[in-house]
């Protein structure tokens, strides 16, 4: 009988060897903006203390168990699918991820980020883990594992984008907007200072606002405006910071954000008077001299176009004429 109960116990015990093999989550990880969770293992866990803003980041170490020299035991295509409850009314943050294959005696590490956004009210939030795997074998791998993740507010956070200016680089306009966003996402009322500064270029600006605890949404818990700033003429070229600074709970609590922008010399430039084009010179003649002798040819006299013996004839009648009338003037005076 005894005999018949230890064959039992060695039989149970070999099938659980047989199956304790395969692909198996060795190491689970969570951190809280780079800090430890304490309360998590490879079963799941709970996550407390984390605030809205936060980073989670899910660390997961999976194994193929089976012994180095095993053959035909590589377990691929192993799917993992994590999914966090979705938060301000969103849908579900979903990430999934593929691992090829693992061999035996082999392990991989893969890493999920999840951002709480900072418009997440206090609550308890799932975090699921689904993992999936074949051996070559055809045996199929299932692992699935739940993380609590709390989300609370602390007693005094107040958030502080990084400001949005209109340009970063100045050269004769040295005038800008200056636009800054800052909300109360802790659990307390807040009275809050806010200083904007460079005394190099004449910045130096200091406000109180009162910001309300409340819903993500209520126009009470967030402070936005736009300041408008003009650098002196005077500040010469070159890199500034423009520091932006807020003090809270009390002047116990601090942030600060910094706007780096470039100064360049100013440089007018003159208006290009229209250029007129002008008409292209005629060209000079260029008198080639010959050097040949130019023989002039005689100027003829004009013709009258009366015959000569019509003239010869014309005087000897003027001469007739003439005898003619002094003869009869010589008789007349001898009467």
């Amino acid at each position: 009988m005894k005999k018949l109960c230890l064959l039992v116990l060695v039989f149970i015990l070999s099938i659980s060897f047989c199956y304790a093999d395969g692909l198996e989550l060795t190491d689970l990880d969570v951190k809280i903006d780079g800090d430890n969770a304490d309360n998590v293992n490879t079963s799941g866990g709970d996550v407390d203390d984390v605030e809205p803003g936060s980073e989670l980041k899910l660390i997961l170490e999976l194994e193929n168990t089976w012994d180095e020299d095993t053959d035909d035991h590589d377990i691929r295509h192993i799917e993992i699918q994590v999914e966090l409850d979705g938060m301000c009314d969103e849908d579900d943050q979903e990430f999934e991820e593929e691992v090829s294959r693992i061999k035996p005696d082999d392990n991989e590490d893969i890493t999920f980020i999840f951002e709480v956004p900072e418009c997440a009210e206090p609550d308890n939030y799932w975090l699921d883990v689904d993992i999936d795997g074949e051996d070559e074998d055809g045996t199929d791998y299932h692992i699935s594992l739940r993380i609590d993740v709390e989300v609370e507010k602390q007693s005094h956070e107040v958030s502080l984008d990084e400001p949005v200016i209109s340009q970063t680089t100045f050269g004769c306009d040295r005038s800008f907007d200056f636009e800054i966003f800052m909300q109360n996402i802790g659990s307390n009322d807040e009275d809050i200072g806010i200083l904007i500064i460079n005394n190099d270029l004449g910045i130096n600006e200091f406000d109180w606002v009162e910001l309300d605890t409340g819903e993500y949404d209520d126009e009470d818990t967030y402070f936005e405006y736009t300041y408008d700033f003009t650098i002196d003429e005077d500040v010469e070229a070159g890199e500034y910071t423009i520091r932006t600074e807020i003090e809270y709970a009390g002047k116990k609590e601090e942030k600060k954000a910094y706007t780096d922008i470039v100064i360049e010399d100013c440089v007018i430039e003159e208006e290009e008077e229209p250029v007129v084009e002008e008409e292209p010179e005629e060209e000079e003649e260029v008198v080639e001299e010959v050097n040949e002798t130019i023989t002039e040819e005689p100027v003829e006299e004009e013709s009258t176009g009366v015959p000569l013996w019509y003239v010869v004839m014309l005087g000897l009648m003027v001469f007739v004429l003439l005898g003619v009338f002094i003869g009869l003037i010589f008789l007349l005076v001898k009467k």
